[in-house]
């Protein structure tokens, strides 16, 4: 995939800019989009996989993931297979953002929200590959470790089992964050019926600091 352009509106909720940005904001963004294009370098993954429901959570490739939680199992209800997906802008967008938190903060953050932006149509993209690929199937929506009770513990593992790291170059630290930052792991799960979209805005661990719901709206996912 080649990414030619940002969705700048997306990245204003991001910054949390409401309406049109001011001319001097509006040119100085244009100006970060251009730099930001030279150094995307947008790579991802998916694989599909078995699943079963087990009593603490799902069972993903007998026994080569487990995912716990009654969140994941309420979002792969009806699906006896399900696709781990991986994104990531790579390494060049760390690198800008790293140097311009030293030389132009102004600039950092609207790359860094920016790169959000563009990370968010990546994994569309790679949805809609996902759909293409799985023609007589239903998706769900997708869903990250980290989301409701799914524990952000098994990026490790998630990456492991796509082989990310040697494939694209994305891997987890100790903490659990992903690198290159500008990266996504998630879950979507297969099914032969129509699917429910499950929220979880109630039991996110995103709930209090989510830009959505601030502005009485959901992620979807």
């Amino acid at each position: 995939m080649i990414i030619e352009s940002i969705n700048k509106k997306e990245a204003l909720r991001y910054l949390g800019i409401k309406g049109e940005p001011d001319s001097k904001t509006a040119e100085l963004i244009d100006v970060c989009e251009k730099e930001l294009l030279k150094v995307i370098e947008p790579k991802f993954l998916f694989r599909k996989f078995e699943i079963a429901e087990v009593p603490d959570g799902v069972d993903v490739g007998n026994g080569s993931l487990f995912l716990s939680g009654e969140g994941i199992k309420k979002h792969l209800v009806g699906c006896k297979s399900a696709v781990l997906m991986c994104a990531t802008l790579g390494q060049g967008v760390d690198r800008l953002i790293r140097q311009l938190q030293i030389t132009d903060l102004a600039k950092a953050v609207i790359i860094d929200a920016l790169a959000s932006s563009a990370t968010e149509r990546l994994c569309d993209y790679v949805e809609k590959e996902i759909r293409s690929s799985a023609e007589n199937y239903h998706l769900t929506t997708r869903f990250s470790p980290g989301y409701d009770d799914l524990p952000i513990a098994i990026q490790k593992e998630f990456l492991s089992l796509l082989s990310a790291q040697k494939k694209i170059g994305l891997c987890s630290t100790d903490s659990m964050l992903l690198t290159p930052r500008k990266s996504v792991t998630a879950i979507i799960g297969l099914s032969d019926k129509k699917t429910r979209k499950y929220k979880s805005c109630d039991n996110c661990n995103l709930k209090d600091t989510c830009r959505y719901r601030k502005d009485n709206n959901h992620c979807g996912k």
